[in-house]
């Protein structure tokens, strides 16, 4: 039989490179994380997105806030040739520590001795007006709405919660007694004193 011969030249393409790197790969709760990915020189194109989730845009490099406990991202890159890479990349996501303040009460007088209170968890730091020696003394505070931060940073995890309490201290009322002189005698007779 006859036979023949065709010759056909294929160009295969190459592929683009991309990986990706981190600030960190681990971090707390909706603190900024930058993300970097480094490609191949004829790369012309880039597009970041959460596994399963939104698109974050082609910014590169991209700062993102990782919630919920493992943050993934991908990266898909093309160039010229429309032939594309991807990567992906994994932050795991420390949750704050649950904080509360324990033992102030919600009303003081000004002139009310000083009270102790508790942070939970302990080992973290009070801070505002009137704090003194783990207590709220309403003398240093002075009258007037007041608020106490209790600040609390786990020592695993270096994740930092605060939480803020408002308490009122009431001023103390003004007196003034009337109805009398600067001096008396002995026999003079009783007098009605005022106060109000």
């Amino acid at each position: 039989g006859c036979s023949n011969t065709a010759t056909v030249t294929i160009a295969v393409n190459s592929l683009p490179t991309v990986t990706v790197t981190s600030t960190t790969d681990t971090t707390c709760l909706n603190q900024s994380v930058n993300l970097t990915a480094n490609t191949s020189l004829d790369v012309t194109s880039i597009n970041w997105a959460v596994i399963g989730g939104a698109n974050l845009g082609s910014g590169n490099p991209l700062t993102i806030h990782p919630t919920g406990t493992d943050y993934c991202v991908g990266v898909t890159v093309s160039n010229l040739n429309l032939c594309s890479a991807r990567d992906t990349i994994c932050v795991h996501v420390n949750q704050p520590p649950v904080v509360s303040i324990s033992g102030l009460s919600a009303q003081y007088c000004a002139n009310d001795p000083c009270s102790p209170i508790t942070g939970v968890p302990a080992g973290g730091v009070f801070s505002g007006p009137g704090i003194s020696a783990g207590m709220f003394c309403p003398q240093i505070a002075g009258a007037g709405t007041k608020c106490i931060t209790y600040t609390y940073t786990d020592p695993v995890t270096g994740c930092s919660k605060d939480t803020t309490w408002c308490i009122t201290v009431n001023p103390l009322p003004v007196l003034s007694v009337s109805g009398y002189s600067a001096s008396y005698c002995p026999t003079d007779g009783p007098v009605t004193l005022i106060g109000s």
